[in-house]
């Protein structure tokens, strides 16, 4: 009779214990089969493992995640539930079109993130909430016409920004003063017309600006001042017909400077700009030169433009010039010591009259050992 009345006692007690036992553990797993079915094989690859029933602690060992071309079309809202450890995800090349708002909720230690090459067309505006050590983002080559006021706000921590190859046509009034870290901020190849002067406020640090191949065709008078720190400069390709005299003036840090093909008929820069080492205004319609103080500047380019003459002026203070390109020009004559410590020359394609010996020329050029124009054979 005792172990008739025990019996029962013992059975409850087992079957409670597993099923507590039970309880606890469903609270640390993560039931894969509610994610998109990329993410599945994705992490199921990432770990190793066969089943489809995911801890906690699984997760938490993820720390780079590739789902680059997955033909992906849409994601979850939970997708990346539980990788609270990520730090680099990789969504590129797929045919994403429409992201969920909190599909980045809990990635706080996500580092990089790259949503190139897809058929995204907005962002929503709290789309980067909850990513404070991000400091990499990547949008290149998606449909993207603007970006929301807010939509950077919370990435305090941001080094490298890209919206190359998007479909911007404006861009909002300023960056958010929260950009202090950033270092480089590509917008090259939108449908940008207007730069408003008050965009930059607020980037001390930036290092790297490209702006190439868009619709600008006036750089205001304050844009740059903020970019103390700039160190490259890039409006290749856009539509910019002047340029103030004092556009570059707080840009004592700018190593290079490009302004090919764009609409420029004279350029004079009366401002000192100490560090600058290439300059290149090469495809413009360019008639009048005058640089002004760049005594760093190593290569200077002015092929394919409308210039008939070399003022001895530009030169004055170029003492550190070592490649010289005005190809392309309507230059008639050179001047006698234009070229004194330059070594690389390139004059191609000038109707330049000759009224000496090629071979008495390295007087006048001083110690430049590769001179080229189209009557010297």
């Amino acid at each position: 009779m005792l172990i008739f009345k025990k019996k029962p006692f013992f059975v409850l007690f087992f079957f409670c214990f597993v099923v507590l036992n039970t309880s606890v553990q469903a609270e640390d797993v993560f039931p894969i089969p509610k994610r998109s079915q990329a993410v599945q094989e994705a992490l199921i690859k990432v770990l190793d493992m066969d089943n489809l029933r995911i801890t906690k602690k699984d997760l938490e060992r993820i720390k780079e995640l590739d789902l680059s071309r997955k033909d992906l079309t849409e994601l979850k809202e939970k997708d990346f539930e539980g990788l609270s450890h990520l730090e680099r995800l990789n969504l590129a090349d797929n045919g994403l079109t429409v992201l969920p708002e909190n599909l980045l909720m809990g990635l706080k230690r996500l580092h990089y993130l790259d949503l190139s090459r897809n058929e995204i067309r907005e962002l929503p505006e709290t789309f980067f909430y909850g990513l404070p050590e991000l400091e990499e983002l990547l949008i290149e080559s998606n449909r993207i016409t603007h970006i929301p006021d807010k939509l950077l706000t919370p990435l305090v921590s941001l080094k490298r920004l890209s919206f190359f190859d998007n479909n911007l046509t404006a861009l909002p009034e300023n960056l958010p003063m929260s950009l202090k870290k950033l270092h480089y901020l590509d917008l090259s190849r939108n449908e940008i017309g207007e730069l408003p002067e008050t965009f930059f406020y607020g980037l001390p640090e930036l290092e790297e600006l490209l702006i190439e191949s868009n619709r600008i065709t006036h750089i205001p008078d304050k844009l740059l001042t903020p970019l103390v720190s700039l160190k490259r400069l890039s409006f290749f390709n856009n539509a910019i017909e002047s340029i103030e005299e004092r556009v570059f003036a707080t840009l004592k840090a700018l190593k290079d400077l490009n302004l090919d093909k764009n609409q420029l008929r004279v350029f004079k820069k009366t401002d000192s700009l100490p560090a600058l080492e290439v300059l290149s205004l090469a495809h413009n319609q360019l008639e009048v030169v005058s640089l002004g103080g760049s005594p760093s500047l190593r290569e200077l380019i002015l092929s394919y433009n409308q210039l008939e003459r070399l003022d001895p002026e530009i030169f004055t203070q170029l003492k550190n010039l070592k490649a010289f390109s005005a190809d392309h020009n309507r230059i008639t004559s050179l001047p006698k010591g234009l070229f004194h410590n330059v070594e690389y020359i390139f004059l191609e394609k000038n109707p330049i009259v000759v009224s000496e010996d090629p071979r008495n020329l390295n007087s006048k050029f001083g110690r430049c050992w590769q001179f080229f124009y189209s009557l010297f054979r």
